[in-house]
């Protein structure tokens, strides 16, 4: 081979390699970005599990009220139900409300 053929077959093979290099390079920035990414969705992760940890607690409250409201709610109707009857209670709705927080504390 002569030395011109020596050099262009160099020449193709360093820029073979440089071509090859900038293809790694670019997929070592992909692969960063995708770290970061992945990085960044872990915390979102750890965010919404304390959020839905907070949203359960919440749900709990919301449903101990309105069985609380339900009790009331069923109370009520049976005293206006007594009181439309005609029936005379000397205790009244007092008696009917202590019937439903006794309920309210069963169901909690």
């Amino acid at each position: 081979m002569t030395p011109e053929k020596l050099l262009a077959a160099a020449e193709r093979r360093i820029r073979k390699l440089e071509a090859k290099i900038a293809d790694q390079q670019a997929t070592i920035r992909d692969l960063r970005a995708e770290a970061r990414d992945f990085a960044a969705l872990q915390a979102k992760i750890v965010d919404l599990k304390e959020d839905i940890t907070e949203l359960k607690g919440e749900i709990k409250e919301v449903t101990r009220a309105n069985h609380e409201h339900v009790a009331r709610n069923e109370a009520l109707k049976d005293e206006n139900a007594r009181l439309r009857s005609g029936s005379k209670s000397p205790k009244g709705l007092a008696v009917t409300l202590e019937v439903a927080n006794r309920k309210e504390a069963a169901a909690a």
